[in-house]
């Protein structure tokens, strides 16, 4: 009899380190779920910025394109000519160069 409680305390303390150890793989798992998903989201969160970005440019390319189709900007036929461009009515936006210095939003 007193052999038989032996064994089981013994057994109880084998399903101890078990329970253990899979609670430990589980914690682990759960952390390199946690960590990949926050890679995900960042990487997500840059490409969202990258294709903004990327729209924004393209938008201010066809913009420029259209403006010297229509003559808003004056052609010369000098290849190394500038023209600023803005999308704002003559007159209405402030000046290149004058203000505080501060970038307005």
């Amino acid at each position: 009899m007193l052999d038989a409680c032996r064994s089981i305390r013994n057994q109880r303390g084998v399903a101890l380190v078990i329970a253990l150890l899979a609670l430990m793989f589980l914690s682990l798992l759960a952390t390199g779920l946690m960590v990949s998903l926050n890679a995900e989201t960042d990487l997500t969160a840059r490409t969202v910025r990258e294709d903004r970005a990327l729209n924004m440019a393209e938008a201010g390319v066809a913009e420029a394109i259209e403006r010297i189709r229509t003559g808003d900007v004056p052609d010369n036929n000098n290849p190394k000519m500038v023209s600023q461009i803005f999308l704002v009515q003559a007159g209405s936006g402030s000046r290149a160069g004058r203000g505080s210095g501060r970038c307005r939003r």
